[in-house]
């Protein structure tokens, strides 16, 4: 099996244009990847220096705690399927007696907030058996635990 790698970098219109890259798709058989959007680049006005700050994630997602909206908005700025993720979490925390919470560290104490930095826990309400899905939102996994 042989593969071939292209990466090519510009503007959709400079990408459009392009001969070269239209005869070089042309050649190659196979699945063609279209160009993904690259990250927003901010400026830092403290330094010299330009931040990459991810897609901006529009809004609240749906059935998340407010205390974690920032930290799963801010892992979601870097994950391509963001709009997919939040359409998952849209639609399972409407689901009757789930809910979307984040995780009880192992040096959590009695009020402490629940951390939502390494996934994020969907559970239905009063049940022993814990989450039925696990979701990452920094790279869009979803792990589920189905019986």
């Amino acid at each position: 099996m042989k593969l071939i790698y292209f990466s090519f970098e510009g503007t959709p219109q400079e990408l459009d244009v392009s001969e070269v890259l239209r005869e070089l798709v042309q050649q190659q058989s196979g699945t063609v990847d279209t160009p993904r959007r690259t990250p927003r680049v901010v400026a830092d006005s403290d330094s010299d220096d330009a931040v990459d700050f991810g897609w901006r994630v529009e809004g609240d997602i749906p059935g998340l705690a407010d205390e974690g909206q920032g930290t799963v908005q801010a892992q979601l700025a870097f994950n391509p399927a963001a709009q997919q993720f939040i359409d998952f979490i849209a639609e399972t925390s409407s689901w009757e007696s789930v809910g979307v919470r984040g995780i009880k560290r192992k040096t959590w104490q009695e009020g402490d907030p629940l951390d939502y930095s390494g996934y994020l826990r969907l559970r239905r309400k009063g049940s022993q058996f814990g989450g039925f899905a696990y979701a990452f939102a920094s790279t869009g996994v979803i792990n589920f635990r189905l019986q």
